[in-house]
């Protein structure tokens, strides 16, 4: 890849979450993208340049075994993980109550297996890059996406560009190169009805095939309903939120929607 391409979807990865790209980010800290996070000593003086960490990274941190806190690492320019994960695929807008029994499956996985629990998503939703005439309406940005994650278990972070390479990624080539070659995948957490990959090429009887020849686990989390059978979904809350149905919207994402129009305007 050219420099300066590299440059810029390395400054498009940086300004939408925020964070060195390295990847450090502390629960307890503060920085401008992400009120939640910080990623290094730098961030917190206004000085980091987003290249290079001041305080400790991702490599010092796995050395160390230090991993009380959630690390977000961009799969554009960090290395192969050292220690293996269990990861949950989406984009998890909303972060509701279907995402959070993936990161529930994810830490019970890794409890038993000795893994780390991370989640993959990406910078932009995907429809937006697939169908650029339709505005997306998100129900969570960056900053409260990961302080839900972090929240909830998750380790690590993993953040993708979702651009025209991505999109024209096969799946088989993102479980080689992302969840293998960056994440270190011992084990992958997906919805039922998950699909990613070159116009949704890999789905669960694919992820299965691909994870069985590698030898990583696969679990498969069955959607999660309301007592009346409605499948809880992003698109589900979008729906309730414009007939002005707050109750049902809370009831989806398991937290109040006072809370996320508060994230989102800070």
């Amino acid at each position: 890849m050219p420099d300066e391409a590299k440059e810029k979807r390395e400054a498009r990865l940086f300004s939408t979450f925020g964070a060195c790209k390295t990847g450090l980010v502390c629960r307890k800290s503060f920085c401008p993208g992400f009120p939640f996070f910080i990623a290094c000593q730098a961030q917190r003086q206004g000085s980091c340049s987003g290249t290079r960490p001041q305080g400790r990274d991702l490599r010092e941190l796995e050395s160390t075994g230090s991993m009380d806190r959630m690390i977000i690492c961009h799969t554009e320019t960090m290395e192969k993980l050292k220690q293996r994960t269990a990861v949950c695929l989406g984009y998890f807008d909303g972060v509701h109550r279907g995402h959070l029994a993936l990161l529930k499956e994810a830490q019970t996985i890794a409890r038993r297996e000795g893994l780390t629990v991370a989640v993959h998503t990406f910078d932009v939703p995907p429809a937006s890059v697939l169908r650029p005439d339709q505005p997306v309406e998100q129900l969570t940005s960056p900053s409260e996406k990961a302080a839900i994650f972090a929240a909830n278990g998750c380790e690590i972070l993993a953040v993708s560009i979702f651009d025209e390479r991505m999109r024209a990624m096969p799946g088989k080539v993102f479980f080689e190169e992302i969840l293998l070659g960056r994440l270190n995948a011992g084990a992958v957490i997906t919805g039922d009805d998950h699909r990613f990959g070159f116009r949704g090429d890999t789905g669960v009887r694919e992820l299965s095939a691909l994870c069985k020849s590698a030898g990583v686990l696969l679990s498969v989390v069955p959607r999660v309903k309301l007592p009346d059978g409605t499948v809880i979904s992003s698109s589900a809350i979008r729906q309730a939120l414009r007939q002005g149905d707050l109750s049902r919207a809370e009831e989806m994402l398991g937290r109040p929607v006072q809370d996320m129009r508060k994230s989102q305007e800070r």
